[in-house]
């Protein structure tokens, strides 16, 4: 199943954070000396195990219908 793919955080100012979401696909941009997401992307998941394995990688997510969001920020 192809899920979009967004993280909690809007800004990445540590290299190698963006390093890491730049390999699932997601697109920066830097604004006023800060790195925005200007693109998210999509993953393809197609069992239970493989969601296990993203949220070992990855962390804490958020499920909605056809949307996986990293939790990696303050969430309201």
């Amino acid at each position: 199943m192809k899920f979009n793919l967004c993280t909690s955080g809007y800004f990445y100012d540590d290299a190698e954070k963006r390093k890491e979401l730049e390999a699932l696909g997601f697109v920066f941009e830097n604004i006023k000396e800060t790195w925005h997401i200007v693109k998210t992307t999509t993953i393809e998941i197609n069992s239970l195990e493989e969601l296990l394995a993203f949220t070992e990688k990855w962390g804490d997510i958020v499920l909605n219908n056809d949307t996986i969001e990293i939790y990696d920020y303050y969430r309201e």
